[in-house]
């Protein structure tokens, strides 16, 4: 047998041999099963495996079996009445679930039947009359689809009942909460005291919580257009109550700010700038309980403005039209004091011609707060806002376009008179730095050195040094780029491109005028040019050069990429008609076309100068050729040979110290343009002299070239090579020579 619970698994010989000791061990006699009413213990032949590693395992040892043999009995017996209680609890329910089908099976059984019966009946009726089929064909086509119809339409009207008793209980609710809310007795709903504003502000909760609940409902009934004027009375009514909230909302907040001291005195000359400076602003100064009100006045605009905005975006979807954005109301209560105060006069001083320094320094310097001012507000917002909605309005909401300076997209009028004030003191400030003695100053790392590496030279330009510009270049970039920086947080970006194209643009213009006024105004004498002319000419080069490469850099700015988009669009301009993707593509066209006229003007004043001075070095050549014709061809003296020509001294002389000058001058890329193409004008001009048919003077045409080529050396390693026509010329006169 086995015994659940137990290990049947062991040595089989232990316990036999316990047993047999005790059986040899025992004084008495073994007496017979038929003689006594003990039962004898089995022979161990008789015993399982299984049943001898369970013994083995409970009886160890002769005194285990003496000690454990009650005890395991006990257990056994305990077991075996657990396993006899199972059964019979089996056998109940295996009974009582027996007859239970049974008695469903007899159901099933006896519908079974009576459906046959049913059937049989209608294919009697259908045999006999002729007419069932069309009767089934009539209730399953006609009569079903109508029974149908009907009961959606009950479903309907019954979601419609139910639908219209949720939106007036939360309708009446809103409204009994707007008017607890208007008509509480203590009127402030952010005071400091709790016990004053304990009630105004669970009203308003209330107020807020059956709104957010009425918004989550009709969001719902899109689903069901048929409603539209149970929508329409709804939002009418909603639209009556947000007003009158909204309306007291505001009056709180204001009285609010008044109780705090906003807006704080600004000062508009620079007497009463001075007396005030030491004020600090009235919302930097609340602590404790003020400012915790003050929280949660701006959280309460917040969440009003958010579910008005939440409404009419769901009204404008409706029509097909799109939702404009509005900054927070909340900032709009801080500045439009401000700006009725003081941008109202001020644009009207403006207007009139009134205007004095005291005005423009005024803008500057609220446009100065402002900004600073914008930054605080931004990072408020983006912190506070977010605690008052929920993880999926965060997205939506309107923290993320928080700018003061949204009042002047609303006034295109202020944002005109905004930039001229910037271009004007932009420009005050280019002309205090033009009277600089060290405006045009160029700090060259070469200034002083003589000799140059062509190995080491590199054409990388990336600084200011690099570029060999002077001052003004950094100064004008320093002045725009300001310009540009004090409008970056304005969120239209139509307005941004206002702005920067009235100030900043217009500013640079005004800037290249004067580098066109001072390459103009210095005169380079086509027959003797002065070296001082040469370095102002190139100092306007270099900074016409170095402004049109930060202008390409600003221009891959995602900024001003998504500035000359809109602009595009606006325009109706796409990619494929737009000539230029750069937002300042014009400007750079015009430092490019500056640049490379006034660099031609000193290379056609170089070569005017050249020819002008070797001219009597050609008609020496010529006159040396008439002589020696006819006569005896006599062998030029390695001497001679080595001599440069004395008319041919002066302007090699000229055109190195020139090539000098404008090498420690010029910006790298621009040198090595002008002297390849001197090099070229002049391999033009020697192979149009005519010097290729004066066979008798080969020699010192060739010593003369060579002279020339080597003014050329140390800007590169074969100069000889951007002479192409001289050496062919000098190929053919020693051929010529070589033949007689």
């Amino acid at each position: 047998m086995k015994f659940s619970g137990f290990s049947l698994s062991g040595p089989q010989t232990s316990f036999t041999f316990k047993v047999r000791e005790m059986e040899a061990s025992s004084p008495c006699p073994r007496r017979s099963a038929t003689s006594s009413q003990v039962p004898s213990l089995p022979k161990h032949t008789d015993i399982s495996k299984d049943q001898l590693s369970f013994l083995n395992q409970q009886f160890r040892t002769q005194e285990d079996v003496l000690n454990k043999a009650p005890h395991l009995l006990t257990a056994l017996h305990s077991h075996c009445s657990d396993l006899t209680s199972h059964l019979l609890d089996f056998q109940t329910t295996l009974n009582r679930r027996t007859v239970s089908w049974i008695c469903r099976s007899f159901s099933a059984k006896t519908a079974l039947h009576n459906l046959n019966l049913s059937l049989q009946n209608l294919s009697l009726l259908t045999s006999q009359r002729g007419s069932g089929s069309k009767k089934l064909q009539r209730v399953l086509g006609t009569e079903l689809p109508r029974l149908s119809k009907e009961v959606l339409r009950i479903e309907t009207i019954r979601s419609y009942l139910e639908t219209t008793l949720q939106l007036e209980a939360l309708v009446g609710d809103l409204e009994d909460a707007v008017l607890c809310f208007v008509n509480s007795h203590s009127g402030k709903m952010f005071s400091a005291n709790p016990s004053d504003s304990g009630t105004k502000q669970e009203k308003f909760l209330q107020a807020i919580k059956a709104l957010n609940d009425l918004e989550v409902l009709i969001d719902l009934l899109k689903l069901r257009p048929q409603w539209h004027h149970l929508l329409k009375s709804v939002d009418t009514r909603v639209d009556k109550s947000l007003v009158i909230l909204r309306r007291q909302v505001f009056a709180d907040h204001r009285a609010l700010l008044a109780s705090l001291g906003w807006p704080p005195k600004l000062s508009a000359s620079q007497i009463e700038r001075e007396k005030f400076s030491g004020l600090p602003n009235p919302l930097v100064l609340i602590q404790g309980d003020e400012r915790k009100s003050y929280s949660n006045s701006f959280l309460a605009l917040c969440a009003v403005q958010h579910l008005q905005t939440r409404r009419e975006k769901r009204q404008l979807n409706l029509l097909g039209q799109n939702v404009c954005k509005e900054q927070l109301w909340a900032i709009d209560e801080l500045v439009s004091p401000i700006a009725s105060r003081i941008f109202s006069a001020l644009a009207e001083r403006y207007k009139e011609k009134e205007i004095k320094s005291e005005v423009i320094e005024s803008w500057l310097h609220l446009i100065d707060l402002i900004v600073v001012f914008d930054k605080q507000l931004q990072s408020l917002g983006s912190s506070e806002i977010s605690l008052f909605l929920g993880e999926s309005e965060r997205v939506g909401s309107p923290s993320g376009s928080i700018s003061v300076l949204m009042l002047f997209c609303k006034r295109p009028d202020w944002l005109k008179i905004w930039a001229k004030i910037e271009l004007e003191n932009g420009c005050k400030k280019l002309k205090t730095d033009l009277k600089h003695e060290r405006a045009w100053l160029v700090d060259d790392k070469y200034k002083d050195e003589l000799h140059f590496d062509t190995k080491s030279e590199h054409f990388l330009l990336l600084t200011r040094i690099d570029y060999r510009a002077p001052l003004i270049a950094e100064s004008a970039l320093g002045i725009t780029w300001e310009m540009v920086e004090r409008c970056q947080t304005m969120p239209a970006t139509s307005a941004r491109i206002q702005f920067v194209r009235s100030s900043a643009v217009r500013f640079l213009w005004y800037f290249f005028k004067e580098l066109l006024l001072r390459c103009k105004r210095t005169e380079i004498l086509p027959d003797n040019p002065d070296d001082d002319a040469l370095v102002r000419v190139s100092g306007s080069i270099n900074a016409a050069k170095y402004v049109e490469s930060k202008l390409r850099q600003w221009s891959d700015d995602v900024n001003f990429l998504e500035m000359k988009v809109a602009e595009n669009d606006t325009s109706g301009l796409g990619k494929d008609e737009s000539t230029d993707s750069s937002f300042f593509g014009e400007e750079i066209k015009i430092l490019a076309e500056l640049a490379t006229n006034w660099l031609m003007e000193i290379i056609s004043v170089l070569l005017h100068q050249f020819e002008t001075l070797s001219r009597a070095f050609v008609q020496k050549l010529k006159h040396d050729e008439q002589q020696l014709e006819g006569s005896t061809h006599v062998e030029v003296s390695a001497a001679m040979d080595l001599s440069i020509s004395v008319e041919f001294i002066e302007p090699l002389d000229v055109l190195r110290s020139h090539l000098v000058l404008l090498r420690m001058s010029l910006n790298p890329k621009d040198f090595l343009d002008l002297w390849r193409c001197v090099a070229e004008g002049l391999d033009h001009f020697i192979s149009c002299s005519g010097i290729q048919s004066l066979d008798n003077v080969s020699s010192q045409f060739e010593t003369d070239m060579q002279a020339l080529f080597s003014v050329f050396q140390p800007f590169c390693v074969r100069p000889d090579a951007f002479f192409p026509c001289t050496r062919e010329i000098i190929k053919q006169l020693k051929m010529n020579t070589g033949r007689r």
